[in-house]
């Protein structure tokens, strides 16, 4: 990689944000504002090499996804934290839980997978809130490994998340 290289995304982000903060650079014909022409291949990191620039939005190649096209499919999710880790349900919201990581993908596959100790494991459907952040609903008291997956079925790390009651012994 060149240090042109490198620029070249920089400049992108740059006219981006000139674009969306400087008004200067619209133009206006019979009252439609619109943008100069050299905009529509403007797009979020030159799309990651991995698409082409439509207007200003990425269309991403077959296997790569997100605004930016730098997501692969292949790419398992990967976790970093929880809302909650332990979650009592009779002083806390245990409902949902806040999952933090890279590598979310806004698909109808997009799932949460809830291991009990002991083996059983239980699959919600995950709320898609951005590439780094989802919500998966919780289940029944107890102990669980959480993994998460793109695809329905090949999940990335867990981690720990223990829902309990504290008023029972």
């Amino acid at each position: 990689t060149t240090w042109i290289d490198a620029l070249v995304p920089r400049m992108d982000e740059q006219c981006l944000i000139q674009l969306t903060f400087n008004i200067s650079l619209t133009i206006v014909i019979d009252g439609v504002i619109s943008v100069p022409p050299l905009f529509d291949n403007v797009c979020p990191n030159g799309c990651s090499g991995n698409g082409q620039c439509n207007e200003g939005v990425c269309q991403c190649d077959s296997d790569f996804f997100g605004e930016e096209c730098d997501i692969s499919a292949n790419d398992k999710p990967d976790l970093s934290d929880l809302s909650f880790t332990m979650c009592d349900v009779i002083g806390d919201k245990c409902d949902n839980i806040t999952v933090n990581g890279i590598n979310f993908l806004e698909l109808d596959t997009l799932t949460c997978h809830w291991t009990v100790t002991g083996g059983n494991t239980l699959t919600t459907l995950a709320l898609y809130v951005d590439k780094e952040t989802i919500i998966c609903p919780s289940p029944d008291l107890g102990i669980y490994s959480l993994s998460v997956s793109n695809d329905g079925t090949n999940t990335g790390n867990s981690l720990t998340f223990i829902k309990y009651n504290s008023l029972c012994s």
